[in-house]
């Protein structure tokens, strides 16, 4: 049972050490290089201000997103101002 406790430890702090990691490239990336929607592997994250998406997403929801070079009917498709 102590092995099991000890390697759910181990795992748990190697997923938030890498979430602190991109969290880290994720703000540098934001206010070193000015990007306005950084990105981490291709995929951002956005937050939901209006109830423009429901019923599918309420405001406040966070949705990581991808961008594409083109889009089919049907997708959920997200801009900014």
């Amino acid at each position: 049972m102590k092995q099991i406790g000890r390697w759910l430890q181990r795992f748990v702090t190697v997923i938030l050490v890498a979430v602190i990691l991109m969290n880290g490239i994720l703000l540098v990336k934001r206010f070193v290089y000015h990007e306005e929607l950084p990105s981490l592997f291709g995929y951002s994250m956005v937050t939901v201000l209006s109830g423009s998406m429901e019923p599918a997403f309420s405001p406040g929801d966070s949705l990581i997103i991808r961008q594409q070079a083109d889009y089919t009917p049907g997708e959920i498709v997200t801009f900014g101002d």
